[in-house]
């Protein structure tokens, strides 16, 4: 959703506030063979933020930091070990113009997949592109840089002196302030991972991935990164941004197999509202109106069917609550809980529920 979003902030440019903060939660599609956990069509929810000029770097932190406490929050993940990887492609492009590497995507194309493929296929693909072999070990020894803190990535960066490029120290500055404010979360939530680069090519700086730290071959459940000149095809100013994004459908087809969602009732009803006789209908909408004036979610029994068969329904889709209306002209009301089979006297106007 990165590219429609730059296309309206581009659009609705003198409408908008900046800098210009956004949610966004809808289906999308790919075109790529679905597999486990990843369709052609499904749900993604994104954050982003972009600023007229500079977008400051302090947004690139708050990014993992927000989906770090919803992806905590979220059902089914209180005893999930998740880490986000945090990367940053001017490491990247400095290292490879130092290095006078002319097939820069090739080789980060390479490095995307050195995870998923090993490292040893992933060094035979690095032969085709690089000839020299001290050339293939530097960038190997980057992409295995990984630091679960500040200070220990200043120290693995301390080995990269020697790369005079501009573009990658300042890949370096970005990174360690990212990192530096990110050290509010658990030990170990976020790891600087050299080895993240984003198949994206209008990536330009962080970048994001997201793991289940005891099945990380499952893949990334939550990524992103900045993006600078994205926008540019659509208007002539400068629009940087940085947004971070989970795969809804991923995730919960995840949980969904692990077994880890809060069992639901088949109906999203609070009460059934039982029709004591084709007679009685009038009676029956409007206790069921009442209710849900009251903001209870309520649905109102089809026909004037025996009670059992009637509270058979209920059971089966798990209404908690099924209200009587009177039976009989000058009648009570009662209403029974399913769950523990008390039945007592109440109105519709004032009744509440059980807590």
């Amino acid at each position: 959703q990165t590219v429609q979003l730059a296309r309206y902030v581009a659009q609705h440019f003198n409408e908008l506030v900046f800098p210009f903060k956004r949610y966004q939660m809808q289906r999308v599609w790919r075109g790529e063979r679905p597999q486990a956990g990843r369709f052609r069509e499904f749900y993604q929810c994104d954050i982003d933020v972009i600023n007229v000029d500079a977008l400051p770097l302090h947004f690139d932190a708050e990014m993992p930091a927000v989906m770090w406490e919803i992806l905590s929050s979220l059902p089914g993940m209180e005893n999930e070990k998740i880490q986000i990887r945090v990367s940053n492609r001017k490491l990247w492009l400095g290292l490879l113009e130092d290095l006078k590497v002319r097939d820069t995507g090739e080789v980060l194309k390479i490095i995307d997949k050195l995870e998923k493929v090993g490292k040893k296929a992933a060094y035979v693909s690095l032969e085709t592109v690089v000839d020299l072999p001290e050339i293939r070990e530097k960038i190997f020894m980057l992409a295995e840089t990984r630091c679960d803190s500040a200070d220990n990535l200043a120290e693995c960066l301390a080995q990269f002196g020697d790369v005079q490029s501009s573009v990658f120290r300042e890949g370096c500055e970005e990174l360690l302030f990212v990192m530096r404010n990110l050290a509010h979360l658990p030990q170990g939530a976020v790891v600087a991972d050299l080895s993240i680069v984003r198949g994206l090519d209008y990536y330009t700086g962080t970048v994001y991935e997201t793991v289940f730290v005891d099945d990380p071959a499952y893949g990334s459940i939550c990524s992103g990164g900045r993006y600078d000149d994205l926008a540019s095809g659509y208007i002539n100013k400068s629009l940087p941004g940085v947004g971070i994004s989970i795969g809804f459908s991923r995730l919960f087809a995840r949980m969904l197999e692990k077994g880890k969602l809060p069992a639901m009732h088949k109906s999203p009803a609070d009460i059934l509202v039982v029709m004591p006789s084709d007679e009685r209908r009038a009676v029956t909408a409007e206790t069921a109106q009442t209710l849900r004036r009251r903001g209870f979610r309520v649905e109102m029994y089809h026909a004037g069917q025996k009670i059992k068969r009637q509270m058979e329904y209920a059971s089966k889709k798990g209404i908690p609550y099924v209200w009587f209306p009177p039976f009989d002209e000058g009648g009570v009301h009662e209403v029974k809980n399913m769950g523990t089979g008390e039945q007592a006297q109440a109105t519709p106007e004032n009744w509440k529920k059980q807590p």
